[in-house]
């Protein structure tokens, strides 16, 4: 047998060892169903739970799809609008007031009446601007950026 070869077995023995090995971990796992400490626990991985369970989350329960503008949007506008959304994701609800993001509150009169159809009386719309015309319409509960709307452009009147 060649060297070539024979490295190559052996390369393949260590693999099925490996393989071997990873089998045992998930079996021990459904057993178990807990994670191996030493696999559980890294040090290394910073601890994103806390951050995260203060970010703002999306919903879209509300979300009007007959004011869609997603269509329409070029690619600038579309990067812009994923950045600004990026922004409001890593926006604490604490910092939200400070952060500048949102532009105008948002009023029930006929300029916005389609954006307040099927609302509970009590919200509140903010508009927030992804670029010199586009801008996301959006309520706010607890944790909660509840998007309304996505327009390219500025409503008109």
């Amino acid at each position: 047998m060649n060297k070539k070869r024979r490295k190559n077995r052996k390369a393949g023995r260590k693999d099925v060892g490996m393989d071997w090995q990873l089998n045992q971990d998930f079996a021990k796992l459904e057993k178990t169903n807990q994670i191996d400490q030493r696999v559980a626990i890294n040090a290394e991985i910073p601890d994103y739970d806390k951050k995260l369970n203060q970010n703002f989350l999306f919903s879209f329960v509300h979300y009007k799809f007959g004011q869609c503008g997603l269509s329409i949007l070029d690619n600038s506008n579309s990067k812009k609008l994923v950045k600004k959304l990026k922004i409001i994701n890593e926006t604490s609800s604490v910092d939200i007031s400070k952060s500048k993001l949102i532009k105008d509150d948002v009023h029930n009169n006929s300029k916005y009446k389609a954006l307040y159809k099927g609302l509970p009386p009590d919200i509140e719309i903010k508009e927030i601007d992804f670029s010199s015309s586009g801008r996301i319409f959006v309520y706010f509960v607890k944790r909660f950026v509840c998007v309304i709307a996505i327009k390219p452009n500025h409503l008109k009147v």
